[in-house]
């Protein structure tokens, strides 16, 4: 049997968990959907500092290598969220004699 909450009881509802929020905690199924959405915002969190890391640190390698880097390039890497184009670029830093050797 399916159960059904009336329309008006919702504001019930409502006002219960507004008033006695701690009880919303004592809901199993409420439980692991805040556990599930806080891995995945920790999850998220740790590759937007990858990402973010890669970023600086081709910036920075580019910058040191070829001294003067286009600021469109630097907008360009820091718009990318592909690890796997950052971790490319950086490896394509090695063996560049001249930025346009770098496939950007």
């Amino acid at each position: 049997m399916k159960h059904m909450i009336h329309e008006e009881t919702w504001a019930v509802i409502d006002q219960f968990f507004q008033e006695m929020p701690e009880a919303i905690g004592k809901l199993p199924t409420f439980k692991e959907a805040l556990a599930d959405s806080l891995r995945q915002g920790i999850k998220q969190g740790e590759q937007q500092g990858e990402q973010r890391g890669e970023q600086r640190t081709l910036i920075r390698q580019l910058q040191r290598k070829f001294t003067h880097v286009p600021k469109g390039i630097v907008q360009h890497i820091e718009a990318t969220t592909d690890l796997e184009q950052l971790d490319n670029w950086l490896v394509q830093i090695i063996s560049a004699q001249k930025l346009a050797e770098i496939d950007f």
